[in-house]
């Protein structure tokens, strides 16, 4: 065991040594802005290891924590025992948030049953985006009857810079079209609006809606997508984040890089799968399909959510 730790410890090096420098102080940023109630934590259990993360909606970050300790019989001395805790602490923190991400965030956001996905080939996309693009933005140990338990928290974006929505929308498109959901066409011709668009905001105050890395906004029998996935650019997605999440609808008209100077407000009927996603009557589907047709606002992902 003493003999593989030198190469242990090399490879976990290797992991950072070789992350690109960016030179942003993004996460700092993020967590300066005003906290908004679009934050969701979870505290559970995935694969036997309990974990703990935080998600916020809003400004599109999520913080995942992990602990581990080490076998101080196997340890020389302390010093080695806390480096190698810490390691073990990082290693299990990538593995766990791909499990987390692709299975809480993704699949049981898709999957009524509320399953983690089993896809082991998106939990490694997912991992490996996360060790080049995660940042660790806090590490410590505690001793605790002569044993070290070291924690570690890491801090990544949803899109932009992390690039963790271009891995995990292949995934979300293949289990939309398994829940049997199609594009939004209307039933008739449509005559186009007289106002212009630039964008469009649900109002979904009062109806419990659990936020999402990529909501559906549906019509019919919950089987039409008028927004999501199927509709979205790719690009646009990865760099602005599927939606955008807000406390008040001020918050929302005035975030005009999102849905523009000219949104048009439509109010939600009720949620759909896990309360993840919303639908919207008929007409009202048929609304922003025609302001969709002027201005093509919905591919380039301008869209808000208001929430309680």
């Amino acid at each position: 065991m003493k003999v593989a730790i030198p190469i242990f410890c090399f490879v976990i090096m290797g992991l950072f040594v070789f992350q690109p420098l960016f030179g942003q102080n993004w996460w700092e940023e993020e967590k300066a802005r005003q906290q908004s109630g679009t934050i969701v934590t979870y505290e559970g259990n995935i694969g036997g290891n309990g974990v703990k993360a935080l998600a916020n909606y809003e400004h599109q970050y999520m913080e995942f924590e992990a602990s581990a300790t080490v076998d101080m019989k196997e340890m020389e001395n302390e010093v080695q025992a806390e480096l190698m805790a810490k390691s073990a602490a990082e290693l299990r923190a990538y593995a766990e948030a791909a499990k987390f991400i692709s299975g809480v965030m993704v699949g049981a956001v898709y999957n009524a049953e509320k399953t983690l996905a089993k896809d082991e080939q998106v939990i490694g996309k997912v991992e490996k985006t996360l060790v080049k693009f995660a940042r660790k933005i806090e590490d410590k140990v505690e001793w605790r009857n002569n044993v070290p338990l070291a924690t570690v928290k890491l801090g990544v974006l949803f899109q932009n810079k992390n690039g963790l929505i271009d891995m995990v929308i292949p995934a979300i498109i293949e289990q939309t079209h398994q829940l049997g959901i199609s594009p939004y066409q209307p039933q008739s011709n449509i005559n186009p609006p007289g106002n212009l668009y630039t964008g469009v905001i649900i109002d979904a105050r009062g109806l419990n809606v659990s936020p999402s890395i990529a909501p559906m906004i549906l019509t019919g029998t919950e089987n039409r997508q008028v927004y999501g996935s199927l509709t979205v650019s790719r690009d646009y997605a990865v760099q602005n984040g599927i939606v955008g999440y807000y406390k008040t609808m001020e918050a929302a008209k005035s975030d005009v890089n999102r849905v523009g100077n000219n949104p048009l407000v439509i109010q939600a009927e009720k949620t759909a799968i896990n309360n993840h996603h919303l639908c919207i009557n008929e007409t009202d589907a048929t609304r922003i399909y025609g302001a969709d047709l002027q201005s093509g606002f919905l591919k380039e992902c301008r869209v808000g959510i208001v929430v309680d």
